[in-house]
């Protein structure tokens, strides 16, 4: 529904009538619209996004596409610090500075596998 500066709609379903309010400069002007009307409504909308190019599409919602990037990155980032940490284990220069001498070997003790393996 397209908002003009000093109307607001306001939409109040009532089984298969919605009635739709405008309130402007405070009178209050009451309509019944089928909901088939506001159905048809929501599948053009719906057909109308739908059919934007990327371009468009990032000019229209930069937020959306914002969040969808940062919350997307985290759980990318969530699954590949598993991998990651553990990894570390089997490198020559982390076990030399995190680990002890063992039979002229470095290895990482069990505490800090467990402490690494819980924190990520």
């Amino acid at each position: 529904m397209a908002q003009n500066s000093g109307e607001h709609e306001a939409l109040l379903s009532d089984e298969s009538y919605t009635r739709r309010v405008a309130l402007e400069s405070g009178d209050i002007d009451e309509t019944w619209v089928h909901s088939s009307a506001l159905d048809s409504a929501a599948r053009a909308s719906t057909t109308a996004e739908h059919e934007l190019h990327l371009r468009d599409a990032v000019k229209q919602y930069p937020q959306a596409i914002f969040w969808s990037f940062f919350f997307s990155l985290a759980v990318l980032m969530a699954g590949f610090d598993a991998q990651l940490v553990t990894s570390l284990y089997a490198l020559p220069a982390f076990q030399r500075r995190f680990g002890y001498e063992y039979d002229g070997r470095y290895i990482i003790s069990a505490a800090w596998q467990m402490a690494l393996g819980m924190v990520s």
